[in-house]
């Protein structure tokens, strides 16, 4: 067998992130036998198609994991993480999640999330140092 070498990439490029990614996601689909995953990609784009903010995130064994919610600083505040997080939650529900979860360092995230019915399962002190890492889930039913 050949033997492997290892290098720092830093910037990994996007074909090799995808291959990673994906031949994760090929086991774990074989690994469990849950074959029911879905994609969620959700784009805020202003009228003149600037990024304003995004969801991504998938289904997958009944769950929605949220991944990654940001909305441009000009954006904040207006009601579009909320926005955002009810088409992911009702996508996922057509889809036959019955939970929802997602993790945050952020403390005014946070906030939003327990206001949409989050909570708090786990807490990671000091990731990074004077904050924590939050993993959250919500029931969809």
């Amino acid at each position: 067998m050949d033997e492997l070498m290892l290098s720092h990439e830093a910037e990994v490029d996007e074909a090799t992130a995808r291959r990673i990614s994906d031949g994760l996601d090929d086991h774990n689909l074989a690994m469990t036998g849950v074959h029911d995953w879905q994609p969620v990609g959700l784009v805020l784009r202003t009228g003149q198609g600037e990024l304003a903010g995004g969801l991504m995130g998938h289904v997958w064994g009944g769950w929605l994991d949220i991944k990654t919610l940001w909305i441009a600083e000009p954006f904040q505040g207006r009601g579009h993480g909320s926005r955002l997080i009810g088409e992911a939650e009702a996508f996922a529900v057509r889809h036959g999640a019955v939970w929802a979860t997602l993790d945050t360092h952020n403390p005014r995230a946070r906030l939003l999330y327990e206001r949409l019915g989050y909570r708090v399962v786990g807490e990671l002190p000091d990731f990074p140092p004077g904050f924590s890492k939050v993993l959250m889930k919500k029931a969809l039913a």
